[in-house]
């Protein structure tokens, strides 16, 4: 029936099992869309899908929806109820189904007497570097993943991570306090204090008023 491309996918299978179940819920033939791919529908239909994505009014289209973007639309041929209800329902499924995927090519493989175990990076308090590791500190105690600093900092891009010294990363979401002692700021991460390196104090201190304001 349909298939998205990025930023997220939502194969034939999905999109085969979830219309039937949409459209009872509106009480019409339905369609949807994205930016990128027409898959089924009419010309009116689409037309209408682009005119939702485009933030015009549409009595027949609403806009899809991940983390506040607008990646799609949901058409409804013919008179429709409920169909913002569907849309949003859609949309809640589309952003679990991307935030599911994020999380799995974001977590880190550390190998544990035999088993390999996923490090979500929500749940690091604070990385450290430690030659050619990397020591992950979680609630559950550290762990050692052959990885480079740089190549961590790249690929937690958009976790939440603050540069707070050279040699250490620190999870926002559990920086819990910002204190200054003999004129060196210092961080409270879970449990721990951590040193603010002064070339990275100002930076620290903005991202993290930022993210709370």
């Amino acid at each position: 029936m349909c298939c998205f491309d990025l930023p997220f996918r939502l194969t034939p299978e999905a999109a085969r099992a979830a219309l039937p179940h949409l459209e009872k819920a509106v009480g019409a033939p339905m369609t949807i869309t994205s930016t990128t791919a027409v898959l089924a529908g009419s010309p009116e239909g689409w037309e209408a899908a682009m005119a939702a994505m485009r933030g015009r009014p549409s009595p027949s289209a609403v806009p899809l929806t991940i983390t506040g973007m607008v990646v799609g639309a949901l058409v409804a041929h013919g008179p429709a109820r409920d169909l913002r209800k569907a849309a949003r329902h859609l949309s809640d499924q589309l952003e679990l189904d991307h935030l599911r995927r994020k999380v799995a090519q974001e977590s880190i493989p550390v190998e544990l007497g035999g088993r390999t175990r996923f490090i979500d990076p929500g749940a690091v308090w604070f990385a450290e570097a430690h030659g050619d590791y990397v020591r992950l500190r979680t609630s559950e105690g550290g762990f050692l993943v052959r990885i480079s600093m740089a190549a961590l900092e790249r690929r937690w891009a958009g976790a939440g991570f603050i540069r707070a010294h050279r040699s250490t990363l620190v999870n926002a979401r559990h920086v819990t306090e910002l204190r200054f002692a003999d004129g060196r700021a210092l961080l409270l991460v879970g449990t721990e204090t951590l040193p603010v390196s002064r070339r990275h104090t100002r930076e620290v201190r903005e991202r993290l008023t930022a993210r709370r304001a």
